[in-house]
């Protein structure tokens, strides 16, 4: 059967469980002041103008790849959490806490399945998944307060217990090399924290500016792109990052400007971080547009809005400043699908099931017609990628 609403039903729910566990009322910071804000870039997003879906206008070609279909590479229904490691692999996480590994053809490369457990060398539940190119790694955060790093066929490396004591607990990981990461709490807005899980030992607190509220859907804040790291905050936040390797500080990028119709700190005075209500607001009732997803490359910058219950892509081209935002009109389909990749090829990655590609593409615009038409509902989802014109 047919869910063609599955993708706006996922998105919403993801947003509203992020919103609701976060809480406490981390002091909002203004940007105008901030060390380096004069060198940042800024960049208007015209909201003014919203276009329907025209995939000829946004892409040049659409590019199917099925991933491997076995007894162990069979995907269920996606957690939420995909990484995208450029070169080498795509990266699921099930509903199981199962991650599933597949190479750059779709390939199935490792799971694990047999991982998932209570023994020292496995982990129960996944919080956080990372991955370290430096040593072909994967790391798994657990809400017990654990980093168990696997090799990239899930054989077991380590296991390390992280005291960092925060409002809540980490929530979130990225690895920096084999001996440090980031970790945060999403309870803790506007803040980070430089760990180093081989010793079990705080580097650095580091609190970056920019918050307007705490909800979002950002899967990967964190992000290398040419040895350079970067960071797009996981809440309503304007500004783009790019992270100094010796400090970890934040360095202002780029400011992305709705002008009038931005949501703002003043639009969300007197609501509670964290809350049914502050949700509510922002997602049904609340006339501005708040970005709650957002990540790019150095040509183009890539943002969902919404506004009034309703999302809206944003593509925005760096150099000339020209951008287009278009509808997602769940319902009037085809539209863009939720997009969780930005290539260096300027092509954006989505993850989508045989049953939902119609919903989802112009079928005049993929490579592959007779993949296209063959493909079956009982298929693993496929990887589909979309080449920005």
């Amino acid at each position: 059967m047919k869910r063609r609403f599955i993708g706006v039903a996922i998105l919403l729910t993801v947003i509203f469980i992020i919103c609701v566990l976060v809480y406490g009322t981390n002091g909002i910071r203004g940007c105008s002041k901030e060390k380096g804000f004069s060198e940042v870039k800024s960049l208007s997003v015209n909201v003014e103008k919203v276009v329907d879906p025209d995939f000829k206008q946004v892409f040049s070609s659409i590019e199917l790849l099925p991933l491997e279909l076995n007894d162990l590479s069979m995907v269920g229904h996606i957690y939420g959490k995909k990484l995208y490691v450029p070169g080498k692999y795509y990266v699921i996480v099930d509903r199981d806490h199962v991650i599933k590994v597949f190479d750059m053809g779709g390939r199935f490369v490792s799971s694990s399945e047999k991982c998932v457990g209570k023994g020292p060398s496995e982990y129960l539940i996944l919080q956080d998944i990372s991955y370290n190119d430096e040593e072909d790694t994967f790391a798994v955060l657990d809400p017990f307060g654990f980093i168990t790093i696997y090799t990239s066929s899930f054989k077991f490396v380590s296991k390390n217990k992280i005291s960092l004591q925060t409002t809540d607990r980490p929530r979130n990981l990225f690895i920096l090399d084999g001996r440090l990461c980031i970790l945060s709490d999403s309870s803790e807005r506007g803040r980070y924290y430089v760990y180093d899980y081989s010793t079990d030992q705080l580097v650095r607190e580091i609190e970056y500016p920019g918050l307007i509220y705490p909800l979002s859907s950002v899967q990967v804040p964190f992000y290398y792109m040419e040895d350079h790291l970067y960071f797009t905050p996981p809440e309503i936040n304007d500004y783009v990052f790019e992270i100094d390797r010796k400090s970890y500080t934040p360095i202002p990028l780029f400011h992305l400007d709705a002008g009038r119709r931005s949501l703002t700190t003043d639009d969300v005075k007197g609501i509670k971080f964290g809350t049914e209500e502050g949700s509510l607001f922002i997602m049904k009732e609340c006339k501005k547009y708040s970005p709650v997803s957002r990540f790019f490359n150095m040509d183009y910058i890539v943002s969902t809005y919404i506004n009034n219950n309703n999302f809206y892509f944003n593509l925005c081209n760096i150099s000339s400043g020209k951008n287009v935002t278009v509808s997602y009109q769940y319902g009037n389909f085809p539209v863009f699908p939720n997009f969780f990749a930005l290539d260096k090829d300027n092509t954006l990655i989505t993850i989508l099931y045989p049953y939902e590609l119609e919903n989802y593409m112009d079928s005049s615009l993929v490579t592959d017609k007779g993949l296209f038409h063959t493909m079956s509902e009982e298929d693993n989802p496929c990887i589909v990628k979309y080449k920005l014109n």
